[in-house]
């Protein structure tokens, strides 16, 4: 039996992307390839001994975790029928772990609907898990704004795969270049112009948006000229004040 690490397990409104607002399990994984300057779980990015349930008391739970034991971290969250909407599967990059992954998903354990959040770059992982998965949220990585190398090949073919079940966040701030904004642009809509798209304000430790709103109106119109779905959303739970 394949197991993974997590960083920690809890219920709540989903802050994010197509579905905010809505209540659900959330299993963060542990570990990630990346390192985005603008990361708000940096916890995450490394796998531990122990991860945290977030229960009406912390309980903390040793990694690495088989069915067995994420069967009773959900135990001790309220996930009853209609208490919950589905699974936000989360990180860190829940995609590093796909051995793992899949075992949950193949499982039974996890509620439906499924959303996969990830930095959508792991497209052979991804292949693997796809027809399990109900919903990808997929995030276009600017260089300028992460710090990180650019992705574009890696995007694109990632996008194609995951383009039926898949939204994209993009995380803008003043740093931003308008080149690769059209670079993401373009390779939204070489996948589907439908394709919803999320302009996400990057924000600092103390929740202060990083972009000013003349800024992110111009950001938004070279996305809105070539695709059909272009949305500007915060990080709500953060002004909910809620994981």
């Amino acid at each position: 039996m394949e197991k993974g690490y997590l960083s920690e397990a809890f219920v709540s409104f989903q802050g994010e992307g197509l579905h905010v607002g809505r209540r659900q399990l959330f299993l963060r994984f542990a570990g990630c390839p990346l390192r985005c300057r603008y990361c708000d779980t940096p916890e995450s990015l490394v796998r531990t001994n122990h991860f945290v349930v977030h229960a009406d008391e912390p309980v903390i739970l040793p990694n690495p975790v088989g069915l067995r034991e994420v069967q009773r971290a959900t135990e001790l969250l309220d996930i009853r029928m209609g208490a919950v909407d589905g699974v936000a599967l989360t990180g860190g990059e829940p995609l590093s772990q796909v051995d793992f992954l899949e075992t949950l998903l193949l499982s039974g354990v996890l509620p439906r609907p499924r959303l996969l959040e990830t930095a959508g770059v792991l497209t052979d992982e991804l292949s693997r898990i796809l027809s399990y998965i109900d919903v990808v949220s997929m995030d276009l990585k600017l260089p300028s704004n992460t710090g990180e190398t650019q992705f574009w090949e890696e995007h694109e073919g990632f996008l194609k795969l995951a383009a039926d079940k898949a939204y994209v966040k993009i995380l803008v701030d003043e740093q931003t270049l308008e080149d690769e904004m059209y670079r993401a642009t373009s390779i939204v809509q070489a996948a589907g112009n439908r394709i919803p798209v999320f302009l996400q304000p990057i924000t600092d430790r103390r929740n202060r948006t990083a972009i000013c709103p003349k800024r992110l109106a111009t950001l938004f119109g070279i996305a809105r000229t070539a695709l059909q779905d272009v949305r500007v959303v915060p990080q709500t739970h953060k002004m909910l004040q809620v994981l």
